[in-house]
């Protein structure tokens, strides 16, 4: 038996066109410009998270970024539980922004002394330079 092949109403496909251009201003109003020298911003972070600079790091947090992560305290600890497992960063592998979950991130994959896959460290990166987020782990998780 042959299969039927439906089209689409005309005017079903130019609503949906036009339903995309009313939406794109919103899509870019939310796309808040990042600052300019972001990337350092990114480099600057990951260097103190891997050199244990807790404060430094926290400095920059949102409070409710900080407070979810534990603090100072869960800061060092985070970095002791990375080292143990990861050991320290080698070299950079990759850095570059990303889109995940919603929010763009500073991504950098970097060659560790102990794990045998790349591990990857993220933060999201507001558009006021502050820390919305942080992310960590080997690149298969």
């Amino acid at each position: 038996m042959p299969t039927r092949v439906r089209r689409i109403p005309a005017v079903c496909v130019i609503l949906l066109v036009l339903t995309g251009f009313a939406l794109a201003p919103a899509a870019v109003a939310a796309q808040k410009p990042l600052p300019a020298d972001s990337l350092e911003l990114g480099r600057k972070y990951a260097f103190w998270f891997f050199t244990g600079t807790a404060d430094s790091v926290l400095a920059y947090m949102r409070p409710d970024v900080a407070q979810g992560f534990g603090g100072r305290t869960g800061m060092v600890e985070g970095l002791a539980t990375v080292t143990q497992r990861a050991g320290t960063e080698v070299r950079v592998i990759e850095e570059r922004f990303i889109w995940r979950n919603g929010q763009r991130q500073y991504l950098r994959k970097s060659e560790m002394t102990i794990l045998t896959e790349p591990f990857v460290l993220r933060f999201v990166i507001l558009a006021d330079g502050s820390i919305g987020g942080i992310g960590m782990g080997p690149e298969s998780a």
